[in-house]
C-alpha cells in the first residue's frame, strides 16, 4: 500500500493505493515455452472509493444585516472505470 499527499491548485488531497503491474500486450517471447507471453492487450476494471471533506461559507441577511455563516460537509462515493494495458510502457529489448 502506498500513500501520497498532494496539494493541487491550493487544495489538499491524500491518495492511498496498491501498485500492481501487468504486461498484457507486451509480446515478449518466452524461450522456455517457445511462445509469446501476454501477447494480447487486456482491459482491467479499476474501482476507487473516495471521500471529499469540504468547508464553505455563505452570507445571509438577518433583520436587514448581513451575516456570514460557515459549514462543513462530506461527500463519499465509488467510481469504476476500465484501463487498457497494451504493453509495458517501456522499450523492451527482449522482443
Amino acid at each position: 500500500m502506498r500513500t501520497i499527499d498532494m496539494k493541487p491548485n491550493g487544495h489538499e488531497a491524500t491518495v492511498e493505493f496498491q501498485e500492481d503491474w501487468a504486461m498484457d500486450g507486451a509480446k515478449i517471447y518466452n524461450i522456455i515455452t517457445k511462445k509469446l507471453m501476454a501477447a494480447e492487450p487486456k482491459y482491467y476494471t479499476l474501482t476507487a472509493n473516495y471521500t471529499v471533506w469540504y468547508r464553505y461559507k455563505y452570507t445571509v441577511k438577518v433583520n436587514g444585516k448581513r451575516r456570514t455563516r460557515y459549514g462543513t460537509g462530506t461527500e463519499s462515493g465509488m467510481v469504476t472505470g476500465k484501463l487498457l494495458v497494451n504493453g509495458t510502457g517501456v522499450d523492451s529489448l527482449s522482443q
